[in-house]
């Protein structure tokens, strides 16, 4: 079985493939492919990270973290709500009180990334006689069971060595700081206009990068009519526009990173 780190350039993914790269984790060593999917559509700091880690894992451990990409989603998202085209779809929240189902995750995440590994590990079709050859290694950690799922494809098993060794999240960020400062403070990965952030998330962009926060009060107000929906759409679950909210109601936050794949 060859063991391949999803990356998603966030807190617990860097956590895992810094754990795994030290030995710290029993039974585990240095992954056999590490891969992250770029969206385009991080935030400029989580960029920079992903960057700053890639180097480093290189030169400490001679591990590559291979990027791959569907194209920007928020370049396909401006174009799908301006002329209809078709886009994988945000979980955004409707003024009838419902929420469009997420595909943006599998699209622009999931996809690229099982494509680049069943390529590089040259797996093809299954036979009789198939049987899972790759462990699909993912950064979620033990507050975080709930996201944890089994394989639905036939050639990889999912595995969770953070919640299989009971390491939380905190933990990974002190792990991090403690043993790799240059590296420190990984941040948390989504897109910068992902509906699941919480109103902590969205203050801190508004007051700390004001220009990143304009461009998601854009995006907010190019979603709002679509031509195959009959409701309006927006990025905030209170169904106001993003640049009217002052978010000061805390709201819970129901997401951290997608899947294990952002930050996943």
């Amino acid at each position: 079985m060859r063991n391949v780190l999803l990356y998603g350039g966030g807190t617990q993914s860097t956590g895992l493939l810094l754990m795994m790269c030290d030995g710290f984790l029993s039974g585990l060593s240095k992954p056999d492919l590490v891969v992250y999917s770029d969206t385009m559509s991080e935030p400029h700091f989580v960029d920079s990270y992903v960057l700053d880690v890639t180097a480093y894992v290189w030169d400490k451990y001679k591990v590559q973290v291979v990027t791959v990409s569907k194209g920007s989603l928020k370049e396909d998202m401006i174009t799908s709500f301006e002329d209809g085209s078709r886009v994988a779809s945000l979980p955004l929240f409707m003024s009838n009180g419902g929420m469009i189902r997420r595909q943006c995750t599998n699209e622009y995440k999931i996809d690229p990334i099982n494509k680049y590994i069943r390529s590089e590990l040259d797996i093809g079709r299954k036979t009789k006689d198939s049987i899972a050859s790759v462990n699909r290694m993912f950064g979620i950690s033990l507050d975080e069971i709930e996201r944890c799922k089994v394989s639905q494809d036939w050639w990889a098993v999912n595995k969770y060595p953070l919640v299989d060794h009971r390491i939380y999240r905190h933990e990974v960020i002190d792990y991090v700081n403690n043993n790799h400062p240059d590296i420190a403070n990984p941040p948390r990965s989504s897109c910068y206009f992902c509906p699941f952030h919480s109103n902590d998330y969205w203050s801190a962009m508004k007051k700390k990068h004001p220009e990143m926060f304009e461009d998601a009060c854009k995006m907010d107000d190019v979603i709002r009519v679509n031509k195959k929906l009959e409701h309006e759409c927006f990025l905030h679950r209170s169904l106001i526009p993003l640049r009217d909210i002052s978010f000061d109601n805390p709201q819970m936050e129901i997401f951290g990173e997608c899947e294990g794949y952002c930050g996943i």
